[in-house]
């Protein structure tokens, strides 16, 4: 969006007309969407992931207020292919994962990041059922929290959002 704007203004666009048609578009939900949900603010991205988009969600996620407890849940970024178990271990690497008071991993292809992140000594947590990973998410929603919720949309995090909100309109 702010490459098109340059653009536009580059081009001679009217700043107003560029005001209009910001307010026109509309974003795809899911995608780096904020909500707040009991006590905690979720960075919802769990509509789409691959190795840069994650990066810049983990980035973001550390680079929030110490204050609040951070907790980055992950699912697998799918159709990798075969280098995908390496791009999601590179990812342990690449970010401080001891900027996060808790990393929540789900997927067969997370598997290879949790095992890069124990291997460092970094407090993370890998399940096999996506009801216990919900449990244990929940709990972050009644204390001042940030949480990044990011997978690609075939592992089902949606539901997880989603969950989360039904649980706390009650």
């Amino acid at each position: 969006l702010t490459g098109a704007i340059c653009i536009a203004l580059n081009e001679g666009v009217d700043i107003n007309s560029i005001q209009e048609a910001i307010k026109s578009i509309e974003i795809t939900s899911h995608r780096m969407e904020i909500k707040e949900i009991g006590q905690a603010t979720i960075i919802d991205d769990c509509y789409n992931s691959n190795p840069t988009s994650l990066l810049a969600a983990l980035e973001l996620l550390s680079s929030l207020p110490k204050d609040y407890v951070k907790v980055a849940c992950l699912g697998d970024m799918l159709e990798l292919g075969p280098s995908s178990s390496k791009l999601h271990s590179e990812i342990g690497d690449l970010i401080d994962f001891s900027n996060f008071n808790n990393t929540l991993l789900y997927g067969n292809e997370m598997k290879s990041l949790y095992n890069n992140l124990q291997a460092k000594g970094i407090k993370c947590t890998h399940y096999q059922e996506i009801d216990d990973l919900y449990n244990d998410l929940r709990t972050f929603t009644n204390i001042k929290s940030f949480i990044l919720v990011k997978a690609s949309n075939g592992m089902g995090f949606i539901n997880l959002v989603e969950r989360l909100e039904e649980e706390h309109e009650n």
